[in-house]
């Protein structure tokens, strides 16, 4: 049956005013910047909603749309509190696609979180990527290096 489901993270961005104030807040632009980076990885792109089975759109934070799930793996983020939360529908879709692109999106921005800290306190900062089961590439597992020299 098709329904929206919503998955709690752990993950806490910057509280906010409103989503004026969330354009131009470093936590939400990391976000979005790690989204576009999975976003890229797959062949999909960076939106504001995503859709249900049937095609109706729900606005959401940040929707990752991508040939493999048209209908896209959004991410909530609750203003006031900062909590981040996914919202997909997964009906006819494969769980494993799903939950690898959560892992991909929050792998994504929290070793790119633990770059931005280095770099903060004056690291020289490299990221190394390297896929650790070339057999699927369709949907890769990921080891992320970050290397801070001092």
């Amino acid at each position: 049956m098709s329904h929206i489901s919503t998955y709690a993270t752990e993950i806490q961005l910057n509280p906010v005013a409103g989503s004026s104030e969330a354009a131009t807040d470093p936590s939400y632009i990391l976000f979005r910047e790690a989204m576009e980076v999975v976003a890229e990885e797959y062949g999909g792109r960076v939106e504001n909603h995503i859709t249900d089975y049937f095609g109706r759109q729900r606005h959401c934070t940040f929707g990752l749309i991508t040939p493999q799930f048209e209908a896209g793996l959004g991410v909530d983020v609750d203003h006031a509190t900062g909590e981040v939360s996914f919202v997909y529908d997964a009906y006819g879709v494969s769980e494993d696609l799903i939950d690898t692109l959560k892992s991909r999106i929050l792998q994504s921005f929290t070793s790119m979180a633990v770059g931005r800290a280095l770099m903060d306190m004056n690291y020289d900062v490299e990221y190394e990527e390297g896929s650790m089961d070339p057999n699927r590439p369709a949907y890769p597992k990921r080891r992320v290096t970050v290397r801070g020299v001092l």
